[in-house]
């Protein structure tokens, strides 16, 4: 279960990343601050989005 986190997260890090990359390829949030804003957003909905598919897969399916 672990390792499941862990590749979870791993996934939507480097999603919420790929998403900030192609942002900063169309030329928007070179700011120092805007840019360092971005990248503390993906750390958090990172662990976020982490957060939900657990508690999804651990709560949601006990009813069923």
């Amino acid at each position: 279960r672990i390792v499941a986190v862990a590749v979870s997260w791993a996934f939507f890090e480097h999603f919420l990343s790929g998403l900030r990359h192609l942002l900063l390829d169309t030329g928007a949030g070179f700011e120092l601050k805007t840019n360092k804003t971005w990248s503390i957003v993906v750390m958090v909905g990172a662990l976020v989005a982490t957060l939900i598919l657990w508690l999804y897969i651990f709560l949601g399916t006990a009813g069923a």
